[in-house]
């Protein structure tokens, strides 16, 4: 009797040791477990407390172990019929890289194991999930999570993703309003079918954004700042024109925006208590179906808050993608310049030996104009950067200028002016006060537009001058213990119509968000006549020293090309905001050890081409005719200026 006693409880030992499920409010458990599955099967489904199996085919409402999956499986998908499912006691092999569960929902409560650690995607739909934070811990290696159709309207839960992810859908979810969210890595946004979404308030985006869908989608509200807008406006396109688009696996590969059946819209009162100023968002309709083309997207844009920077130590060295609209730019200008290289060869080869203060040599400038940052004696080799993601052709109607209070006309036929000095700082290498106009500069120049650029002049230390020219002078400083470059105007030339178009340069400056532009850090005045322009410092002097101080063994090609990529992504940049530089020369194109080749000075007005002709500068040798002549020109006189850049980089130095 005591034998069959025993027997009996190691045989409910054995049944309670394998029904491990019996705990979940479940009945039926799919798994894939060796020890109990039939040899046959490498899954089944089990009854939850005798671990029976059950007949293929039959219902279950819980998810197991899937310890014993095949090998050759990375991931796997359940589907289940929308009806309440346990994962409680689910596992996954870590090789596991993703895991998909549509028409399922979850306990409340519920309370998941961990994920596999090399689960790279994500997706939950078609449930009831209402918070992102029942899904946590989320693995390190997670970069995608789609969790279309539950019922999500948590903003908070978005501020809390792991900043890894940067595919994310949140399509058919129940947000009515996405607010202050840094979404600056992701590549891909779902918001399809968010039909209670109604605001965007301040979510950042950047040019690694491929596709963002909004169809089906109403806003009455969007504010933005402006490196979104001109992220979204520069590198997104209608989502029809990559509907052949496929990865090397044969699947598709979206890109652009989705605007079907999409409204946009922001009330002109808010935007103003908001200090923005309404915009068109994408309104190149032309590659838009016929349907939607007459749709006018209207946006808020504010100026981004301008933050000294952070002194940069090392970039990677990234080659630039050999498919980027930049390089079929640069590759252009090359293949024009090869045709002029018999007919200019010769010069060249009489420019070396000609001196150098011959004022009729065409290419390169004679005397220097406000030269930025020219210390650095030694071989520069900036790094390679990364390319910003589907730059669009430079097309300067692609986007309108977000420029509020200085029209595109003067930025096309007037450019930028020059800055006036700063009598009032301590360093005793400022230079001397202005004259008597400056009274009429105090008394009539309006600077709120630099509100929210102004930094303490206290803050600004001037150095040594680094450059001086026919209007402006430029500083080495310091601000708050960084090194800076501050633009000044000379004390004796300074005008009050050249302080109120300082101003707008300024201004204009703080929209910029490229790593191809020189950055502005801030403005600081005590009163008008002070103003002083605040930009980050270029430790490698300028393009045309660099080209003047090392000979063609120093100045590999492969470095010559790295530098005319990188001009050319600043001038496509610089187009698509509709802007013009209509500088361009090698004075204009600063370098940097660790922060490469940036374009800087911002065009030069009227009157500055003509003082520039007059004391024989060299700059109007760069320019466009019609540029010149004043007549009506687009970005096509910076592509002239570029290919004139390219031929002294290509043929006078080789």
């Amino acid at each position: 009797m005591r034998l069959v006693s025993l027997v009996a409880a190691a045989v409910s030992s054995v049944v309670d040791a394998a029904c491990v499920y019996s705990s979940l409010p479940a009945t039926q458990v799919v798994i894939s477990d060796r020890s109990i599955c039939p040899a046959v099967n490498y899954t089944c489904i089990v009854d939850k407390s005798t671990c029976a199996v059950l007949p293929w085919g039959s219902y279950w409402d819980a998810i197991g172990n899937f310890k014993d999956a095949p090998l050759h499986y990375y991931s796997w998908f359940f589907t289940g019929g929308r009806s309440v499912i346990s994962l409680d006691m689910a596992t996954f092999p870590d090789r596991f890289s993703e895991l998909s569960f549509t028409n399922i929902s979850l306990p409340v409560d519920s309370k998941l194991p961990p994920w596999p650690t090399n689960l790279t995607k994500l997706t939950m739909q078609n449930g009831n999930l209402k918070s992102i934070s029942v899904l946590y811990p989320f693995p390190a290696k997670l970069t995608a999570l789609f969790l279309g159709a539950n019922y999500l309207s948590s903003v908070a839960d978005l501020r809390t993703l792991p900043r890894a992810i940067t595919r994310l859908s949140l399509q058919n979810n129940d947000y009515t309003e996405l607010s202050n969210l840094d979404w600056t890595k992701l590549t891909l946004v779902y918001l399809i079918n968010c039909d209670m979404l109604r605001s965007i308030n301040m979510v950042k985006f950047s040019t690694a954004i491929v596709h963002l869908d909004l169809s089906s989608v109403t806003l009455t509200k969007w504010i933005m700042d402006n490196s979104t807008f001109v992220a979204l406006n520069s590198t997104l396109r209608p989502n029809n024109t990559a509907d052949d688009s496929t990865k090397d696996d044969g699947t598709q590969s979206y890109t652009g925006y989705g605007y079907y059946n999409t409204k946009i819209s922001t009330d002109l009162s808010e935007c103003v208590a908001a200090n923005g100023v309404l915009h068109e968002l994408w309104p190149d309709k032309s590659m838009r179906n016929y349907k939607y083309a007459a749709e006018v997207f209207t946006v808020c844009v504010v100026k981004d808050i301008a933050i000294a920077p952070t002194p940069i130590t090392t970039l990677p060295r990234v080659a630039p993608p050999p498919t980027s609209n930049t390089g079929i730019v640069v590759g252009g200008v090359v293949g024009g310049v090869v045709v002029l290289v018999g007919l200019i060869a010769l010069f060249c080869f009489v420019k070396r030996r000609a001196p150098t203060n011959n004022h009729n040599s065409p290419l390169p400038e004679s005397t220097p104009t406000a030269n930025y940052y020219r210390q650095s004696p030694h071989h520069i080799q900036p790094p390679n950067h990364k390319a910003s993601m589907n730059h669009p052709s430079p097309n300067p109607h692609s986007i309108d200028n977000p420029h509020p209070s200085t029209s595109s006309s003067t930025r096309q036929s007037s450019g930028s002016t020059h800055p006036v000095n700063n009598s009032h700082t301590a360093n005793s290498s400022t230079a001397p006060s202005l004259l008597s106009s400056s009274e009429e500069a105090n008394s009539t120049i309006n600077l709120h537009a630099l509100a929210l650029v102004r930094v303490n002049a206290r803050d600004v230390v001037l150095g040594p001058k680094l450059g001086s020219g026919a209007f402006a002078n430029v500083w080495r400083g310091t601000f708050l213990g960084d090194d800076v470059a501050v633009k000044v105007l000379h004390p004796n030339r300074v005008t009050v119509s050249q302080i109120q178009s300082f101003v707008g340069e300024i201004e204009l400056m703080s929209w910029f968000a490229s790593p191809y532009i020189v950055k502005l850090v801030g403005a600081s005045w005590t009163r008008p006549s002070d103003l002083q322009c605040v930009m980050e410092f270029m430790d490698g002097g300028d393009l045309k020293e660099y080209l003047d101080t090392h000979s063609s063994q120093e100045f590999a090609w492969a470095d010559k090309y790295r530098h005319m990529y990188q001009i050319v992504e600043g001038l496509v940049y610089l187009h698509s905001l509709n802007i013009i530089h209509r500088d361009v020369k090698s004075r204009n194109v600063l370098l940097d050890s660790t922060k490469g080749t940036k374009l800087t000075d911002f065009g030069i007005s009227k009157e500055d081409i003509q003082a520039t002709m007059t004391v024989g500068v060299g700059t109007f040798r760069w320019m466009a005719p019609e540029v010149l002549q004043d007549q009506g020109y687009t970005i096509s006189a910076d592509i002239y200026s570029f290919g004139t850049v390219s031929i002294y980089i290509y043929i006078c130095w080789f």
